[in-house]
């Protein structure tokens, strides 16, 4: 058994204030551009989209955590808020076509339709991103995660064909 958490790297908290700060300058911009009463509602519709973006952002990509776990023949995803664990994906790594770095796009492009995504990385941008394919049902599903070396060589011994470094 294998396990391992992914948390974002940095200062989490000075950046969701910074965000905070930025939404309210945005909307008090938005409040003095448009001063006419008959627009006051579009503007608080447009406020209330920002600050619904805003907490998505947030809740996606600051406060989430992920754990990988590996167990015989089960990669488990489980996205961590808080203290609530959740499992959101069960992958049998026999069910796994092809495992390879997410800067590899010539061989997404090769693997046809995906039925679903699956993002379960903290970061919106990385070298440590690897997509795996795998076939369930009959449906195809890609899976984006941020494994350590040490998980990449254990699933690379189950199933070495299927994972390109």
């Amino acid at each position: 058994m294998h396990k391992e958490i992914v948390k974002r790297q940095g200062n989490t908290v000075l950046i969701v204030i910074g965000l905070i700060i930025l939404v309210f300058i945005c909307m008090s911009i938005l409040n003095e551009i448009i001063v006419v009463s008959k627009y006051s509602s579009v503007v608080d519709l447009v406020g209330v989209g920002i600050l619904t973006a805003f907490a998505y952002f947030v809740m996606r990509y600051m406060v989430v955590d992920y754990k990988y776990t590996l167990i015989d023949t089960d990669l488990i995803f489980q996205r961590i808020i808080g203290n609530r664990e959740t499992v959101v994906l069960d992958v049998n790594i026999e069910d796994i076509v092809v495992l390879a770095p997410a800067s590899n796009k010539a061989l997404l492009k090769k693997q046809g339709r995906i039925d679903k995504t699956y993002r379960l990385c903290v970061t919106l941008v990385g070298k440590n991103k690897y997509f795996g394919i795998f076939e369930k049902e009959g449906k195809n599903y890609k899976v984006i995660f941020e494994p350590s070396e040490k998980l990449i060589k254990l699933v690379k011994k189950s199933i070495p064909d299927k994972v390109i470094d």
